[in-house]
């Protein structure tokens, strides 16, 4: 009897050696990575704004980040016309490519005061 306790009292002290919890970002606090809004699906640079093909929707008038790869790649924002799954959004800063990845910065847009839009 104290041989079956002793192995599984080993067993589990094996098995539990190898359970940790995972390791913390580096990240400082408050600071959550940006939410995906959609791809970049047309470009006119020459009248200055993209179409966007959108998971959600962003809110009118609403500051976007465009990023190739991991990379910024510029500035929009959404002014419309709004039809699920598209929005036009002017281009603020940049030069967007078709698939360049619209993302709302997280922070901005749990505090739309600190955001900044142009009246």
């Amino acid at each position: 009897m104290k041989g079956i306790g002793f192995l599984i009292g080993a067993g589990l002290a094996l098995a539990m050696s190898g359970c940790r919890a995972p390791e913390p970002e580096n990240r400082p606090l408050g600071a959550a990575p940006p939410a995906f809004v959609g791809r970049v699906l047309r470009v006119n640079q020459a009248e200055h704004f993209v179409i966007l093909q959108c998971e959600r929707l962003p809110s009118a008038r609403e500051a976007l980040k465009l990023y190739r790869g991991k990379e910024p790649a510029g500035a929009i924002r959404a002014d419309g016309p709004f039809r699920y799954p598209f929005v036009v959004a002017d281009i603020l800063e940049g030069a967007p490519r078709r698939g360049d990845v619209a993302k709302r910065d997280r922070r901005a847009a749990a505090n739309p005061a600190t955001s900044k839009d142009e009246p």
